[in-house]
């Protein structure tokens, strides 16, 4: 019988894990941003040291691990880990969320409720002023907001 480790063990791994080519964000040193990663090794304590230089300022340095250390990992990396099964079991979760109709159903009106009576307090003025400070953003919400609005009307 063949033993596969869940996406949330493999999560945990890696988060501990550090290697040569890793982008590190070390505690303390967030406003430094990313550090790349040369060389893992264990100290004379037993620790697990690495060096490496950070990305923009490209000052060389040597840390020990911290627990607070965000390992940023690759994000082609990681789909490349998920096996088939993994992805049936994460397809299986997502349409386990809901079994009952009738659940959907009232979770649905609910939040459609909530979001009517959020529209009825709108400041439009605000809205101008947010769209104007998140013009990146704001294509992506009206795109959104349009489809429901499609969605909407097909409910009529």
């Amino acid at each position: 019988m063949k033993i596969t480790k869940s996406i949330t063990e493999r999560k945990k791994e890696s988060v501990n894990e550090v290697k040569k080519g890793s982008i590190v964000i070390p505690f303390a040193h967030g406003k430094d941003g990313e550090f790349i990663v040369d060389k893992v090794f264990k100290n004379k304590d037993g620790e697990t040291s690495y060096t490496g230089k950070f990305k923009k300022s490209g000052k060389k340095k040597e840390f020990i691990l911290h627990k607070k250390d965000k390992i940023v990992e690759d994000k082609k990396e990681s789909i490349m880990k998920l096996t088939k099964a993994d992805l049936k079991e994460m397809i299986k979760k997502e349409l386990k969320e809901y079994k009952d109709p009738e659940q959907v159903a009232a979770d649905l009106v609910t939040v459609v409720d909530q979001f009517r009576d959020q529209l009825k307090r709108v400041n439009f003025d605000k809205l101008r002023e947010w769209a104007r400070k998140y013009y990146r953003s704001a294509p992506g919400l009206l795109k959104n907001l349009e489809n429901y609005l499609k969605i909407f009307r097909k409910m009529k």
